[in-house]
């Protein structure tokens, strides 16, 4: 019988795919709508200052300093007017020490960096695409992949997390709490839902459709838009339809029925009761004001 007794070699933190895993060069105007999704997400900033929203709180980040997101948290990012440089990788991962990075900000030391470094490294020979494809949804395999290449990712992936959770020089919160990052992302929010209302002018969105396309509660969004405008989603939409109806009326082009019909109004009633609570006119009272 032998005498060696084996050691198990025991794994509290397993990768068990990746996702995604990006080196960015922001612009200093760069801005992205944010997004949110079932796996982790580690932003790295390797130059420059960002803005970035995790849930409701904005925070800024600095060169040498990373942000993890939690499964199914809302987050974006953007650049503060300087360029920027981020590395994001993203990844599946149902180890329990994963709860150690839930709304953490890390200060990474050399160490770590390079292990950033070594991961992109290995993209590049593991990976056909660039890496700054900003809307990815799969990565595909090199048809020259080297031996063990997915391996040598997810053991550089796992000791990177393992090196963090040994020794990580957190940071404060509330140190990096940025009221105008979060003023910014409801700006952005803000933004995203017009150009969606006016995008589809000629549409006929609901409110659902408008808290579908922008990733926060219906009463999140109802406030929000109504605190940056003065107006509710939808009164707002009523209100562009309304602008564009007096220009379409002005040009002299098309009649009032079609008109309606354009902008969506399920009946020329409808549009016409829409149309003078806005202005105080009817569509054809507007039009006879200029004859």
């Amino acid at each position: 019988m032998s005498e060696f007794i084996p050691t198990e070699l025991a794994s509290p933190l397993e990768i068990s795919h990746i996702v995604t895993l990006h080196d960015f060069n922001y612009t200093p105007d760069f801005l992205f709508t944010g997004e949110t999704h079932d796996f982790w997400e580690l932003a790295f900033i390797r130059r420059g200052t960002v803005g970035v929203m995790a849930g409701s709180i904005g925070y800024t980040l600095n060169a040498g300093e990373a942000i993890f997101h939690m499964p199914n948290e809302y987050h974006n990012i953007w650049a503060t007017g300087e360029s920027a440089e981020v590395v994001v990788i993203s990844f599946v991962s149902k180890s329990s020490a994963m709860r150690f990075f839930e709304k953490r900000l890390i200060s990474l030391s050399e160490e770590e960096i390079a292990l950033i470094e070594k991961l992109l490294n290995l993209g590049g020979d593991t990976f056909s695409e660039p890496p700054d494809i900003l809307y990815q949804k799969r990565l595909s395999l090199r048809h020259d992949i080297k031996f063990g290449s997915l391996q040598l990712l997810k053991l550089t992936l796992e000791e990177l997390l393992i090196r963090l959770v040994r020794s990580t020089d957190i940071i404060d919160r509330h140190t990096r709490k940025s009221d105008a990052a979060g003023k910014q992302n409801d700006k952005l929010i803000t933004d995203s839902i017009i150009k969606q209302l006016t995008e589809n002018i000629y549409g006929r969105l609901t409110l659902d459709d408008v808290c579908a396309g922008v990733l926060f509660s219906k009463s999140h969004l109802k406030g929000l838009f109504k605190k940056n405008t003065g107006y509710s989603i939808m009164d707002y939409y009523t209100h562009l339809k309304i602008e564009r109806a007096k220009i379409l009326i002005d040009e002299g082009k098309l009649s009032v029925s079609d008109i309606s019909e354009l902008l969506g109004y399920s009946s020329i009633h409808y549009f016409s009761r829409a149309f003078k609570q806005k202005t105080g006119f009817s569509p054809t009272q507007y039009k006879a004001r200029k004859e």
